[in-house]
C-alpha cells in the first residue's frame, strides 16, 4: 500500500469518527448501530468497527437495552462533557490544599467540608445533566466520572452492574499533598464525589474511596439500592 492510500485510508477513518461523534452528540438519548450506519450512509459493519474503537478509546459510552425477550439492544452515548471553569478548578484546587495544608482536619471533617463546596459551587447545568430527573444513575455515575477527569483523574471502570461501580482512579493531581496529609485530601475527594452526586440527585448513593499511597491507583466504589419498578438504572 502507498503511502498515500495510507494518509487517504486514515483520513477516512477519522472523517467517519468524527461523523459519528457530531452526529451522537445530537442524540443524547442514544442511537444503535443500525441508526447510525443509516444516517451516516455506511455499513453496518464499518460502522460498528468505528464505534468500537471510539469506545476502546473512550471517547463513547456504550449500554444495553433490553426490550422484551431476545438478545439486549445495544446503544451508543457521547462521553459528557462535564469540564467546569477554569474559577472552579482553581478554587478545588486552593480549598484542597488548605484542607491539607492549614486545617489539619480529619477525614470526615474534610469530607463534609468538600461536600458542602461542591453542593454549593456546582449545579447540574454546569456538569452537562440539565434535567438530571430524567436521566438514569449510570448516566450521574459518567457525569461524576467526567467531572474526575476534568480535575485531573484518570478513571478506569473495572466492574459494572446494575446501581453498582468499582474504578480505578490514576493519575491523582495532588499526590503529592496526600503523602503529606492523607485524611484531608482523600476525605476532600470523597466529599467532592457525594457533593457532585447529590447535586444531581444521587445523595443516597454509597461513595467508598480507598487510597493508595504506594503509588498505585486508588480505588472508588459507588452503590446504590435499587429503587422501585420502572425506575432509570
Amino acid at each position: 500500500m502507498t503511502i498515500a492510500r495510507q494518509v487517504a485510508g486514515g483520513e477516512q477513518t477519522a472523517s467517519a469518527q468524527d461523523a459519528a461523534l457530531d452526529l451522537l452528540a445530537r442524540h443524547p438519548e442514544g442511537l444503535t448501530v443500525a441508526e447510525i450506519a443509516e444516517q451516516l450512509r455506511l455499513h453496518v459493519t464499518t460502522v460498528r468497527v468505528h464505534l468500537n474503537r471510539l469506545v476502546a478509546e473512550e471517547r463513547l459510552l456504550q449500554r444495553d437495552e433490553r426490550v422484551g425477550v431476545g438478545r439486549p439492544r445495544r446503544r451508543y452515548f457521547p462521553v459528557p462533557r462535564a469540564v467546569p471553569s477554569a474559577t472552579i478548578q482553581d478554587d478545588y484546587q486552593m480549598l484542597t490544599e488548605v484542607l491539607a495544608q492549614v486545617l489539619d482536619v480529619e477525614s470526615t471533617k474534610a469530607e463534609d467540608v468538600l461536600k458542602e463546596w461542591a453542593m454549593r459551587t456546582l449545579d447540574a447545568g454546569i456538569l452537562g445533566l440539565p434535567k438530571p430527573s430524567e436521566a438514569g444513575w449510570q448516566d450521574k455515575v459518567d457525569v461524576v466520572l467526567g467531572l474526575l477527569r476534568s480535575w485531573g483523574y484518570d478513571p478506569r471502570v473495572t466492574r459494572t452492574g446494575p446501581c453498582r461501580l468499582a474504578a480505578e482512579l490514576r493519575g491523582c493531581p495532588l499526590s503529592e499533598t496526600a503523602f503529606s496529609c492523607p485524611e484531608a485530601v482523600c476525605g476532600a475527594h470523597q466529599g467532592l464525589i457525594r457533593g457532585a452526586l447529590g447535586v444531581l440527585g444521587e445523595a443516597d448513593t454509597d461513595v467508598e474511596l480507598e487510597a493508595d499511597f504506594s503509588g498505585g491507583p486508588c480505588c472508588l466504589r459507588l452503590s446504590r439500592e435499587t429503587g422501585h419498578e420502572g425506575e432509570k438504572q
